[in-house]
């Protein structure tokens, strides 16, 4: 999470229910809302939206390979599926995007609070927008 971006004040506990509730579950992230709405593009609207409604882990699992399932501010992970994955790997490559790719081929559930735990700042300067890593060619080893 970056500096300018707001968790809701239950975001752990909530999140920390939802790993509780399912042990299969690797990690749980958390609806989102997006802010300042005059950076809030079009684009960014439709992939909050389908974010969103990603609630369960059957529609995380149906969408695995659309686009980042998980926001990685507003993700909790359990320690043990990370510890198994061997954690973030560095790379020419989204970590995070990585990251859900190999706890789902683990095995682990991935699904997310359908309460908007997060505020998620939209900025043009953002490394989702600069960073190579994060282009649309862009690949996981």
């Amino acid at each position: 999470m970056d500096a300018d971006d707001v968790a809701h004040p239950t975001r752990i506990a909530r999140q920390l229910a939802a790993l509780a509730e399912a042990p299969g579950l690797a990690a749980v992230g958390s609806a989102v809302s997006l802010f300042p709405r005059r950076e809030v593009k079009d684009g960014m609207r439709r992939y909050a939206a389908w974010l969103n409604a990603l609630t369960t882990p059957d529609l995380v699992r149906r969408d695995l390979f659309v686009e980042a399932p998980l926001v990685h501010p507003a993700a909790a992970i359990r320690r043990s599926a990370l510890e198994a994955v061997g954690g973030w790997r560095d790379g020419p490559f989204p970590e995070d995007y990585d990251l859900w790719l190999r706890l789902a081929e683990a095995g682990g559930a991935l699904s997310n609070v359908s309460a908007p735990l997060l505020a998620w700042r939209e900025s043009p300067g953002r490394l989702t927008r600069t960073d190579p890593r994060y282009a649309l060619g862009a690949t996981s080893p």
